[in-house]
């Protein structure tokens, strides 16, 4: 679910993109039918969302104009498109285990880098890309500039939450207990 600049709150619920009122109303906007949403993000007029149809059919990145009522479909892949996020101008997403961008028509989607191996989560926020890899034995926690450029190492763990200016890590203690471990973006400053 996301509120926009004028206080409209967009959300899916499965296969379908509601608007809600102040007053608690919802309003169908748009449908898969086949297949489930996720990812929203509003830009202008916008809603931006992946359609996933589990196989039956290509993964999209779709966008429905909140004023006109029309859908369209931007960019399909053969394999799932994930964690997509919309910052600023441009559309970052992962498929098929590489990290593209794209423009806000998806007319120049350009890859970024690619995993070593499966990515197991990302996150783009406005400080760069946060990423895991399952391949990686050390569970290393990565960072990356918004251009893909400047892998670092922030920290070990097999989850994480950017949230502002500090990253939430889901990790285990040395004897072996889950942990959270609370740090700058950069890794530094951690602490239980």
């Amino acid at each position: 679910a996301l509120e926009d600049e004028n206080g409209q709150t967009y959300y899916i619920n499965v296969d379908t993109v509601y608007a809600r009122d102040d007053m608690g109303n919802d309003e169908y906007l748009t449908s898969s039918g086949l297949g489930y949403y996720g990812f929203l993000n509003k830009v202008g007029p916008y809603l931006y969302y992946v359609t996933d149809y589990e196989d039956m059919l290509d993964a999209e990145i779709d966008r429905y104009n909140t004023e006109t009522g029309e859908e369209e479909m931007l960019w399909e892949s053969d394999d799932e498109i994930l964690f997509m996020t919309i910052i600023g101008e441009t559309i970052y997403f992962e498929s098929d285990d590489t990290v593209y961008t794209a423009d806000l028509n998806c007319e120049s989607v350009t890859p970024l880098f690619k995993a070593e191996d499966d990515f197991a989560m990302v996150s783009f926020t406005k400080d760069g890309i946060f990423y895991t890899e399952d391949s990686d034995k050390d569970l290393g926690i990565y960072h990356r500039d918004l251009n893909g450029e400047n892998k670092e190492k922030i920290g070990e763990g097999y989850s994480f939450c950017v949230d502002g200016e500090r990253i939430y890590i889901n990790a285990l203690d040395k004897n072996g207990a889950d942990t959270i471990i609370a740090a700058d973006l950069d890794g530094e400053n951690a602490e239980n």
